[in-house]
């Protein structure tokens, strides 16, 4: 027993990674419906359009996750990511304060990234998982969601930096 709950049995790294990838899709489920609820709170346009476009992005590496599980006859939906609940409950709950439409919307980037950073670190790991299996068809595909969530990642920086902190009061 593990704090009071059942160990799960993983013998090994295709069992970890087994488990792994449908933790992931996991994320992305929870990260898609946070996604929609936070373009309900944006109020910047700049900000509105790259939720959008992360809302995109995000299905097609639901998608090609739902792709490499039917590769290793595993059902996606066998796990989920307790880790990305919590994320998403603290975001939900930061977001609702009231207050300058901007810092809201900063507030808004800021926990993005971290969702961000928690989702990247995923990808990151299964790609060096399927990589040591000799999944090298998965490797790749982990390999390009890596690359398109650093290209998001600098995006969002941009948003916030260039489009949110600019405009914004830093002091009454």
């Amino acid at each position: 027993m593990v704090f009071g709950k059942k160990k799960q049995h993983i013998d090994n790294l295709n069992d970890l990674y087994s488990q792994q990838l449908q933790e992931q899709y996991s994320v992305e489920n929870e990260y898609l419906d946070l996604l929609a609820d936070l373009n309900e709170t944006a109020s910047l346009a700049n900000l509105k359009e790259a939720l959008v476009e992360e809302r995109r992005r995000t299905e097609q590496h639901r998608e090609t996750i739902e792709r490499i599980c039917r590769r290793r006859n595993l059902d996606p939906e066998g796990h989920s990511s307790k880790g990305m609940k919590a994320l998403t409950k603290s975001v939900g709950d930061a977001i609702d304060v009231d207050g300058e439409p901007a810092v809201r919307d900063l507030v808004i980037m800021t926990l993005l990234r971290r969702v961000k950073q928690f989702e990247g670190s995923g990808f990151e790991m299964l790609r060096t998982y399927a990589d040591k299996l000799g999944f090298d068809e998965d490797a790749r595909d982990h390999q390009k969601m890596v690359e398109e969530e650093n290209v998001a990642t600098a995006q969002l920086a941009d948003v916030a930096d260039n489009k949110i902190l600019k405009g914004l009061k830093t002091y009454d």
